[in-house]
């Protein structure tokens, strides 16, 4: 009987071997293709993202306005709570639905195949459950038993339930569209989202763009802040007299809130890092907090309407006089040219105007000049200085430009309109629509078209 002496050295060796060779031939996994680049953000898509953002948040939150009503049951409220719960969701669910329809129909085009269909598939779905909802202002169910306007505010919400959340469909198509991801992930109103390629690391930053969006406006609107009422060419113009007192006393009770407004936005900004541009923003905080204290108030427990009209002049004057001590540190545009990453931010931002290389021109060249004679056919495009005369399709009206900002008038209504401001006018069943293309000092250029 044989004993079993195991492998031969000469055997185990070669098995390793074997295997080592094994080992070695196996070909290592393909590395991945690098990702594709992300293109540059551009400011016309930072803008379409931050529309995009707050309409479809918009559209969502249609969903959950019937929550009041639903919470009200719940707690076993009593019935006139529930009531009135129903009722304001009621009036208020369809004029919901037809500012978002409004909003998106209005917005520029992102010039991109899927965001575009997005918009245009949204609008769609939202004017398909419009025929569904209550007609606005409607007032059938104003009498009607509570449980009877709790099912049909029941049967609403079910119908605008139809409409699938947005707020994930628009952050997926951002995400996967290449063209988009990086200016979406640069809008204030929008939650960035992972992006399917790579950034440039020399793309502003979401935070340097936000502050640029917050600080422009309020920038902007300091001009007017100090102006005095009385300068207003409504205060002039005998056809508004009767408008007078009312502009002057909304001038004086709202210039607190007015102040308040205004750096609201300005103190949940963190700093740059640039120290001009955060001196900037402080100047503003502290100017605005010393003007708070100082606002006249108006002497009269009866309200503003029994203060004599000289009397509520003087209290405009002074009102403005405070309102102008706010002020910021420096100019704006020449403390963000000083900073190449901050001068990006800024360019990006929607609610900034680009500066333009120096030498370029602050508005466009009229196409009729000064022929403000062209608008008598309904359409021109005019420069405007100082105040003139103009008839646009058979209506008459007067323009005055002043301090950068444009005044229209004809004879029952007035507008005013910045850089960009767009404005109109109807009578007679005629329309005219004013945009202002371009304003300096006391010049403008204006696009008028009329319907």
């Amino acid at each position: 009987m044989g004993s079993w002496r195991g492998p031969r050295a000469g055997t185990v060796f070669g098995v390793v071997l074997l295997a080592l060779l094994v080992a070695c031939s196996t070909p290592e996994p393909p590395t991945p293709p690098p990702l594709p680049p992300v293109p540059p953000a551009a400011r016309a898509l930072v803008a379409w993202s931050d529309t995009a953002c707050a309409n479809v948040k918009s559209v969502d939150e249609l969903r959950t306005s019937i929550d009041p009503m639903n919470k009200s049951i719940a707690e076993r409220s009593d019935e006139a709570f529930v009531g009135s719960d129903a009722d304001s969701y009621l009036r208020q669910i369809t004029i919901s639905v037809d500012g978002v329809i409004k909003s998106l129909k209005e917005s520029k085009p992102a010039g991109l195949a899927a965001p575009d269909a997005f918009f245009a598939d949204l609008v769609k779905a939202l004017e398909g459950i419009r025929p569904q909802l209550p007609p606005v202002n409607d007032m059938s169910l104003t009498s009607a038993p509570v449980d009877q306007k709790v099912t049909k505010a029941r049967h609403v919400a079910g119908v605008v339930a139809t409409i699938e959340p947005q707020v994930p469909k628009l952050a997926a198509l951002a995400g996967k569209t290449l063209e988009l991801t990086g200016s979406y992930n640069l809008a204030s109103r929008c939650e960035p989202v992972r992006p399917a390629g790579q950034v440039d690391p020399a793309q502003p930053s979401r935070a340097l763009v936000g502050w640029a969006d917050a600080m422009c406006p309020v920038a902007s609107s300091l001009p007017e802040l100090g102006r005095n009422p009385l300068d207003d060419p409504i205060v002039r113009d005998s056809r508004f007299a009767q408008l007078i007192g009312p502009a002057l006393e909304m001038r004086i009770s709202g210039a607190d809130s007015r102040l308040t407004s205004l750096i609201s936005p300005l103190m949940a900004l963190e700093p740059t890092g640039v120290k001009e541009a955060d001196d900037y923003r402080v100047a503003i905080i502290q100017s605005a907090q010393a003007a708070l204290s100082k606002l006249p108030k108006a002497d009269s427990s009866a309200g503003m309407s029994s203060i004599p009209d000289a009397e509520l002049k003087r209290l405009a004057a002074e009102v403005s006089g405070v309102l102008a001590t706010v002020k910021p540190q420096g100019d704006l545009q020449a403390i963000v040219q000083r900073d190449p990453k901050l001068l990006a931010a800024y360019n990006l931002a929607p609610g900034c105007e680009p500066i333009k290389p120096p030498g370029t021109p602050a508005f466009p060249v009229a196409a009729n000049g000064t022929d403000v004679g062209a608008c008598k056919s309904g359409a021109c495009q005019v420069q405007v200085t100082d105040k003139v005369d103009f008839v646009v399709n058979g209506l008459r009206f007067t323009a005055q430009v002043s301090a950068g900002e444009v005044t229209v008038t004809n004879d029952i209504s007035l507008i005013h309109l910045g850089s960009g401001g767009e404005g109109s006018f109807g009578s007679g069943g005629k329309n005219v629509e004013i945009v202002v293309a371009g304003v300096k000092d006391n010049t403008a250029v204006l696009d008028i078209s009329s319907s």
